[in-house]
């Protein structure tokens, strides 16, 4: 039976715009709540608009509060539903004067308010009965996969032979879905809820009783990673949560972590297996085609070569910035545009055309450009590389038939975030280097003669790649140069021994410090500091800074202390 044709009781109350301001709701607030009675929504201004979209903007303003519409018809500028057990809904309704405004609405057809009339006890229970199991669980048979066992419930509320309206976003309707579908033969243990506005998971609690092991969340509203917490009661292998808010806020290590502390015996991620050895899957990233997994896991080396491409200042010149061939390309990398420096844990990939032959890859990141000494800034960008990629037949090797890179200053959460984790270096691609012993043993070397703190110590050391002649000669440039803040000094220029030498620019002193004791103004015997550090790097060293020394104050005679010695 359809409500359209039926009259209200005649002790039915009619709230609409006029009585309103009488405090009529509230004088009738106990029939409101009252169970048995069914109460009629007439909405006006809804001429052209679909049943998703009337109701849809009636739920989304009434979220989280419940509603669950019955029994929708259309009549020219007006459409009707039907109610119960929605006293809180109807209430704020009330509150915003049966009003929902444009804003309240995620639909672009609808372009003015909708009022609403509500008539209290139109009906009880037992004159308008309604039973839509036996439709829902016929449109569930016909989305059910029995080979797969696989429920197939995307964009649910949209199905034409569903007789009511049953958005999954409803806590109570999903629940009541997913209870129904355990009538289904064999019993579901996979179930593919995409673009259903899922906002809470709850409800998922109707099927603990059966075996799921597979759960398609992706394209829904849900927030907080806590939430998936509920996920834990299933033995999930396969789980897919891409493109739901709570993935833009997490990074991708804590994503992966958080899925396999609460689903112990998952084994694929958003289509990805999570297997030893297989890069981890970035939740923001998009492949059109899972099988294109591989191509995108081996561009690492390509992301490598971006650099800064030059602003171009007008359009005519804009051939210019187009480059062909092989040759420009490289020499367009290697000769024009300066160093990088890439954070490989920034980059999001989207494959957004997979073929056997041909694909079309996007990857986003960020990058800093190599500073060539100490003194120059840090300088930080974004980039976006689309490379257009012809794949082989044979061996499936690419070749780079089209690029386009885009650069951009750093944005603020790009700088937060980017360059918090050391990559893993290769060893067999650099010269060797100290081990951290001795990087140790050397920066306490340059500590001692220069009077430098730990941290700069290391900044030269590490600029010159340990090589302390280097990183004495650049100590006395930058000093020379007054680069260095006092800060950077364990003492001041009166407690420290590098100011005798300079007063008296006597090269004596200096050369003395690798075998003779020196306990003037407190200061312990430097040779005892030396254990570990052997004569031959120290005297050549020594002579190096008592010559810079001498040849300093012979030109700068008026200049002040040159070299901190502790």
């Amino acid at each position: 039976m359809s409500s359209m044709n039926m009259k209200p009781r005649n002790d039915a109350v009619v709230i609409n715009e006029a009585s309103l301001p009488t405090g009529i709701y509230y004088r009738n607030k106990h029939i409101v709540n009252n169970v048995n009675y069914w109460h009629k929504f007439i909405v006006h201004n809804t001429e052209g608009l679909s049943r998703a979209s009337v109701l849809r903007t009636i739920l989304n303003h009434v979220h989280p509060l419940d509603l669950i519409p019955v029994s929708f018809s259309n009549d020219k500028n007006t459409s009707s539903f039907l109610g119960r057990n929605c006293g809180a809904a109807i209430e704020k309704l009330c509150k915003d004067n049966l009003t929902i405004g444009i804003s309240d609405s995620t639909d672009s057809n609808i372009h003015q308010s909708l009022k609403l009339t509500v008539i209290l006890k139109f009906a009880t229970t037992g004159e308008f009965k309604i039973d839509v199991q036996r439709n829902i669980l016929s449109v569930l048979q016909k989305r059910y996969d029995g080979n797969s066992r696989k429920l197939d419930l995307t964009r649910f509320d949209e199905d034409p032979e569903l007789s009511e309206f049953c958005p999954l976003s409803q806590p109570k309707i999903m629940f009541f879905i997913l209870h129904t579908s355990k009538n289904l033969t064999p019993s579901p243990e996979g179930y593919i809820l995409c673009h259903n506005q899922i906002k809470v998971l709850n409800p998922l609690e109707a099927v603990t009783s059966i075996k799921v092991t597979y759960l398609d969340l992706r394209n829904n509203l849900i927030e907080n990673i806590d939430d998936i917490g509920l996920l834990s009661i299933f033995g999930l292998t396969d789980l897919l949560l891409d493109r739901n808010p709570l993935c833009n806020k997490l990074t991708e290590l804590s994503y992966i972590k958080r899925i396999k502390a609460c689903c112990k015996n998952i084994e694929r991620v958003d289509e990805i297996a999570l297997e030893e050895g297989i890069v981890p899957i970035a939740k923001t990233n998009s492949l059109c085609n899972p099988q294109g997994y591989d191509l995108v896991n081996q561009l690492g080396h390509y992301n490598m070569l971006s650099r800064n491409l030059l602003r171009l200042a007008d359009f005519s010149r804009s051939c210019k910035s187009l480059y062909r061939g092989s040759y420009s390309i490289i020499q367009l990398f290697t000769k024009v545009l300066p160093a990088t420096e890439h954070d490989p844990f920034s980059f999001n990939v989207d494959l957004i055309y997979y073929a056997t032959k041909c694909a079309v890859i996007v990857v986003n990141g960020v990058f800093r450009e190599m500073p060539q000494t100490l003194l120059e800034p840090e300088k930080l960008y974004g980039f976006t590389r689309t490379f257009v990629l012809e794949i082989s037949s044979q061996n499936g090797e690419c070749n780079i038939i089209n690029e386009q890179l885009h650069v951009y200053n750093a944005l603020t959460h790009q700088t937060i975030s980017s360059f918090k984790f050391s990559r893993p270096i290769e060893t067999n691609a650099l010269p060797e280097t100290p081990n951290q012993k001795e990087q140790q043993q050397l920066a306490d070397t340059l500590k001692i003669i220069t009077n430098l703190n730990t941290e700069w110590s290391k900044k030269c050391l590490e600029e010159c790649k340990y090589n302390l002649n280097k990183a004495l000669t650049l100590f006395v440039d930058l000093y020379k140069l007054d680069r260095i803040p006092p800060e950077a000094f364990i003492f001041n220029k009166k407690n420290s021994i590098s100011s005798k030498f300079v007063d008296d620019s006597n090269e004596k002193n200096l050369s003395d410090l690798s075998g003779k004791p020196d306990t003037a103004d407190g200061v312990p015997s430097l040779k005892s500091s030396f254990v570990e550090v052997s004569k031959n790097i120290f005297q050549p060293i020594s002579q190096l800074v008592a010559k810079r020394i001498k040849r300093l104050n012979k030109n700068q005679a008026s200049s002040s202390m040159l070299i901190h010695l502790c």
